[in-house]
């Protein structure tokens, strides 16, 4: 296995059934071994059906690199809200034709299969929160970049600032953290864009004839930069 390919269900090599229900989805084969965070998830949905939360669903990195050594081509997590869908799809399409993976919440098939239960009520809200939480903190650990869909729908919102933090490389001042921003927004007004923000890329249009004839022109550039970077890297 080669990259982890989180849009395909059913990849891992082993194969146990921890929710059991008229579906049978099969949790635990969903990441290949090498993924980080596997052990963790493991361990995490043996205990789930049971609600039996003894330990947090937590992913150590103190003696990790930033992303596993497999991501190639490299990963981006598409951050946004619930409202700005159609946007994040788009951008998640430049991404990859760009030559990049991504991570969409929309996409994910566990969160599909999870809203499938939700809606059959096979779930305890404890259950449905560590799961919600679980599952997009594997995509996030799992990604080598980070996208924020910015719009004036962001404010707000409970899980952008986490993903932001939780993908940003740990230097200080990185651009494989970055935001695609809405032309109305003040980037730099604190109160409609977050200071942290300016800690990574920040991409909005700009007006100039590259921006005129293509609005995601410094998008789509950003992305190629990154890939060939990424691939040139030892």
């Amino acid at each position: 296995m080669s990259n982890y390919y989180w849009r395909q269900p059913n990849i891992a090599n082993e194969r146990i059934d921890v929710i059991k229900g008229e579906d049978d989805i099969k949790w635990l084969e969903r990441y290949p071994k090498w993924v980080y965070g596997y052990k963790q998830w493991r361990n995490y949905w043996e205990g789930i059906s049971t609600n039996d939360f003894r330990e947090p669903f937590k992913i150590d990195f103190s003696e990790l690199t930033r992303s596993p050594p497999e991501i190639k081509p490299p990963c981006v997590f598409i951050s946004h809200r619930q409202s700005d869908e159609t946007e994040a799809v788009y951008i998640a399409n430049l991404a990859s034709t760009a030559g990049f993976n991504y991570w969409l919440d929309v996409f994910d098939p566990n969160l599909k299969s999870l809203e499938q239960l939700i809606n059959q009520q096979k779930l305890s809200k404890a259950q449905e929160c560590f799961a919600i939480a679980s599952i997009i903190e594997m995509g996030l650990v799992n990604c080598s970049h980070v996208l924020v869909v910015y719009t004036r729908n962001t404010k707000g919102s409970n899980w952008i600032p986490y993903e932001y933090g939780r993908v940003k490389n740990s230097p200080v001042i990185t651009v494989q953290a970055a935001s695609w921003v809405e032309r109305s927004i003040n980037i730099n007004s604190g109160k409609r864009f977050p200071e942290y923000m300016h800690l990574g890329k920040i991409i909005q249009h700009r007006n100039d004839i590259n921006d005129r004839n293509n609005p995601y022109y410094y998008l789509e550039k950003w992305f190629k930069d990154e890939l060939g970077k990424w691939n040139n890297h030892p």
